[in-house]
């Protein structure tokens, strides 16, 4: 019962419309009525056929545009996409941007307006942001460099939560695989022999009591959260992992209110045996971790309009 009061209204709100036995589609209506809420659209999906859909953003976004066009950003933009060294720099230029602590643009992370280069702004005065806000811009800088990440929010027995992200890497010569990058704690994590590990990997560690095979790589920046006393702590978060289906966040702005925006519509979790979190509060659950790992892609042009 007590994580209920961990979720904000709307997600409150779906599981009591779930408990008295209304499905997806009926959840989703009510949510939204009174807005301009639709479902997912498999068009702008960067999943395959038949896999799990995520809204990578388009390509040819214009914020996007403008994202490569920002001095600040121009040194890493020129470092070769998709290798791991390359999003552990961006990672760690974000991280020293900023210090972590409460917000201080006066909204959420999702509002309206609060995205990558207005971060930036408020960073360069001072500003700073928590592992939500941290996770969003480093995602917005990853697809402007032509790369792929999605959102996971994370969470641990006890029911602290934190977000991170996943993010596709491609190794010449390797296979391409996703990988998780926390860019508020500034580090990922590889095995013994350096691969390095998703989300996925880190769940079947921690449920196996073998949270210290992960070995953490941390940024040098002096603002990250991570010490090596916190590592058990924090591998302990992916004990549930909820896969958040959008990043395209800059695309349609949402209100505050919008339910676009809640976990309750647009987060699948990842099946675990002890879970606590609270299954009425996702989309749904994820048994095959096929259908959440693949090899991402850019989605098809929309349809064109009669």
């Amino acid at each position: 019962m007590a994580a209920w009061f961990l979720l904000p209204g709307e997600e409150r709100l779906a599981m009591r419309l779930k408990g008295i036995g209304l499905g997806a589609r009926a959840v989703d209506s009510v949510l939204a009525f009174g807005s301009d809420y639709q479902p997912l659209d498999k068009h702008s999906s960067c999943s395959p056929d038949g896999a799990v859909s995520f809204l990578c953003g388009d390509p040819a976004d214009p914020y996007l545009a403008r994202i490569r066009r920002d001095p600040r950003l121009a040194p890493l933009l020129e470092l070769p996409p998709n290798r791991l060294q390359t999003w552990a720099a961006f990672q760690d230029f974000l991280r020293g941007r900023f210090a972590h602590g409460e917000e201080t643009m006066g909204t959420e992370p999702f509002g309206p307006g609060f995205h990558l280069l207005e971060m930036l702004d408020d960073a360069d005065r001072g500003g700073r942001f928590l592992c939500g806000a941290a996770s969003k811009m480093l995602i917005q800088l990853v697809r402007a460099a032509g790369g792929y990440g999605r959102m996971l929010s994370i969470w641990d027995p006890r029911g602290s939560g934190h977000v991170v992200t996943e993010l596709w890497v491609e190794e010449p010569d390797q296979p391409g695989r996703w990988v998780v990058f926390d860019p508020d704690y500034d580090v990922y994590f590889t095995d013994a022999s350096g691969i390095p590990l998703s989300a996925l990997d880190l769940h079947r560690l921690h449920h196996q009591g073998r949270a210290n095979e992960a070995v953490a790589v941390a940024g040098a920046s002096p603002n990250r959260v991570y010490r090596p006393e916190l590592h058990e702590y924090l591998v302990s978060h992916y004990a549930d992992v909820l896969y958040q289906t959008r990043a395209n966040w800059t695309e349609t702005e949402f209100s505050t209110w919008d339910p676009r925006r809640t976990l309750a519509l647009d987060a699948w979790m990842l099946e675990s045996p002890d879970s606590w979190f609270p299954r009425e509060a996702v989309r749904g659950i994820v048994n095959d971790p096929t259908l959440l790992y693949f090899r991402p892609q850019d989605p098809p042009a929309p349809p064109a309009q009669p």
